[in-house]
């Protein structure tokens, strides 16, 4: 199990290591979880990972690995907000409004489950909220660090352009592109792929929430520049996630040691050039140019554009 933990007001003063105190919450948190999970019939639970966000209240967010008598193997994403509606209640709601869609069935993972209760933790009264789907062992991020061909590497492509292509078809746009989103499917005799973690989904064309939010190594120019996310903002973190497809790393990366790493990702997208294939890629690198234009007139227009362009190498 990965702990991990985010503050949400930076300059708050920290009276205990955040991930010692998080090691001490999942202590009496998870026990009860298990139990819970149980009631509704899970066993073999296994919580895989935990984070915290810190506001006027602590929220708590995870998954869980387990077996079910009629779904088999499955994940679990839950979460424990003090808000009647957190991130979580957000993508049950998208999933469930992309199920209606039956040409979605095959770009997301089929929603086997949720549920929602308040619970009281620590003394205090959560809105206890979780979401089942079956579980796959591999996603895009562990797909591109093993050895693949060229042509295994195109099919990795546009197949990842073609469920992006058929989300925006349906009105959606994701908000957070990148491989370890992108669950695949090995088990039958074609590769599939899946979207998932719709946290920052929001309608095409909805101009709320223009606060950077997203994966920094993935994020738009225009992002950087409060612009909020969008359609061309997925385009963009496409173009980052072809780059790593077919060469293993990221297009842009900041130095580490940087104080203020926020600042040196803004620099990174919105000013380093853009990134030079080998002469073994050579034909990706038009399509590379357009996906990560820094201005968006100039930047492909639509994800059916690149499938067309990437057709035709």
């Amino acid at each position: 199990m990965s702990l991990s933990s985010k503050a949400v007001n930076q300059n708050k003063t920290k009276t205990i290591n955040p991930k010692l105190a998080l090691e001490n919450t999942a202590t009496q948190l998870l026990p009860k979880l298990t139990e819970k999970f149980r009631d509704f019939g899970y066993v073999e639970i296994c919580h895989q990972r935990l984070s915290q966000q810190d506001s006027d209240f602590l929220s708590y967010q995870g998954l869980t690995k387990a077996e079910h008598l009629v779904f088999g193997t499955v994940m679990i994403k839950w979460s424990l907000s003090p808000q009647s509606l957190s991130e979580l209640s957000h993508e049950i709601n998208i999933l469930k409004a992309l199920s209606k869609i039956e040409k979605n069935s095959k770009i997301v993972p089929k929603l086997l489950a949720s549920k929602s209760s308040a619970v009281i933790f620590l003394e205090n009264t959560y809105q206890f909220e979780f979401l089942v789907m079956l579980y796959f062992s591999s996603s895009l991020n562990k797909q591109i660090r093993l050895p693949m061909s060229l042509e295994q590497k195109q099919e990795l492509l546009i197949k990842s352009a073609q469920i992006i292509n058929s989300l925006h078809q349906s009105g959606w746009l994701h908000g957070d592109i990148k491989p370890s989103n992108i669950l695949v499917d090995n088990s039958k005799n074609e590769l599939q792929l899946f979207l998932t973690d719709f946290a920052l989904s929001k309608q095409i064309g909805d101009s709320k929430n223009l606060s950077i939010s997203g994966t920094p190594a993935y994020l738009a120019p225009e992002c950087w520049h409060g612009e909020g996310l969008s359609l061309q903002s997925d385009i963009y973190a496409f173009g980052v996630m072809m780059v790593e497809i077919l060469m293993g790393k990221r297009a842009f990366s900041i130095d580490k040691s940087s104080p203020n790493h926020a600042k040196a990702w803004a620099m990174a997208h919105c000013q380093n050039p853009l990134p030079r294939l080998p002469v073994d890629y050579q034909q990706y690198q038009s399509v590379i140019n357009k996906a990560l234009a820094k201005r968006q007139a100039q930047r492909y227009q639509s994800m059916s554009r690149i499938i067309k362009d990437l057709l035709a190498l």
